[in-house]
């Protein structure tokens, strides 16, 4: 069995430290994708921060105005990088 593992620079560490966050805090990779979006739009109506993360390879960023319609409040962050390319990672 392979095991996948992401490795976050640093500086995207610092920068989710330095967001002002109301509720409990979520990091959503694949966000603006079908299943993404609609578990986006669900946790923000639960209260919680949404920060995603989408290479937009199947989807596009107009998604996230659509997500942020539908829960009725915007989404703490959104970052266009491909977590699946561990050399290329940059979220800042």
């Amino acid at each position: 069995m392979t095991k996948f593992r992401t490795f976050l620079p640093l500086s995207f560490i610092f920068l989710m430290s330095q967001l002002s966050f109301a509720g409990p805090k979520v990091l959503l990779t694949g966000g603006t994708g079908y299943i993404g979006s609609h578990v986006a739009v669900v946790l923000m109506q639960n209260g919680y921060d949404v920060v995603l993360v989408d290479n937009l390879a199947n989807s596009d960023a107009s998604v996230i105005e659509r997500i942020e319609h539908i829960a009725g409040k915007k989404v703490t962050a959104f970052y266009q990088s491909d977590l699946t390319e561990k050399g290329k990672i940059d979220l800042c």
